[in-house]
């Protein structure tokens, strides 16, 4: 139980400690989640996480709302809620402290931590499809399964995805037979590993076989694509979240 109305002392606080190699952990604050449980849950959870002296490493309140909202739908562990808080960060070694609460009342709240280990760029998207209620790349999971893109996207890569979400792509593929969706999914291929730091204005060879422009004065645009989030690291390339789906040109 969780009582932000009494300071310091109504707050709900962990703990951990990362070794000596350091670690990706994706840390959350649940409270609207717990609903479900029947429980009388925290509501609009916040967290803060301290170093060993005492120091605001970093803050969330709503998951979705700092540029990580794919980062951590791909960890499987997103929240179910909007309203609850979650973020991944990179830890060195050290001891760290988690505080959870609210400016809503009281309530019932989780605080939990899970260490963030590299997918494959269809590990990505797989988890971020089926982890929590809160999925994404439902879509796109299911087209790169029905043409038997996962398996290869499993492989060793090199690979560049560059991946619309779910609204993006709508209906779009609805009557279309799996020889055609094949066409579309490899035009938002690229066979090399491009984070965004390594993206230039120019073009882009995929693996479809026609070739994609990128533009990044004021942002990155493929086509006319833009690049609503970066970088989610795969162990066999890169995945770019897109806000539209990519149409190969007419042969």
């Amino acid at each position: 139980m969780v009582n932000p109305g009494n300071g310091k002392a109504g707050i709900l606080i962990g703990g951990f400690v990362i070794g000596e190699a350091g670690e990706t952990v994706l840390v959350r604050c649940i409270g609207d989640g717990l609903t479900k449980w029947g429980l009388k849950s925290l509501k609009d959870t916040a967290l803060q996480i301290y170093d060993l002296e005492g120091n605001l490493m970093a803050e969330n309140d709503n998951w979705k709302d700092d540029g990580q909202e794919f980062a951590i739908l791909a960890t499987g562990f997103a929240p179910d809620r909007d309203s609850d808080a979650a973020m991944i960060i990179d830890f060195p070694a050290g001891a760290y402290t988690v505080h959870g609460d609210s400016n809503k009342g009281a309530g019932i709240a989780l605080v939990d931590m899970y260490g963030v280990e590299a997918k494959t760029v269809a590990g990505i998207i797989n988890s971020a499809a089926n982890g929590t209620e809160a999925s994404e790349f439902t879509i796109l999971n299911q087209a790169l399964i029905d043409t038997g893109l996962d398996v290869w996207l499993d492989g060793p890569g090199p690979f560049t995805l560059f991946a619309p979400t779910d609204e993006a792509f709508g209906n779009q593929l609805d009557g279309l037979n799996n020889e055609q969706k094949t066409e579309i999914l490899k035009y938002h291929l690229v066979a090399a590993n491009l984070p965004s730091g390594e993206l230039e204005t120019g073009e882009l060879i995929t693996l479809q076989g026609e070739t994609v422009i990128i533009d990044t004065t004021g942002g990155v645009m493929v086509n006319d694509a833009m690049v609503i989030e970066a970088d989610l690291l795969g162990s066999n390339g890169v995945v770019h979240v897109i806000d539209k789906v990519l149409s190969p040109p007419a042969p």
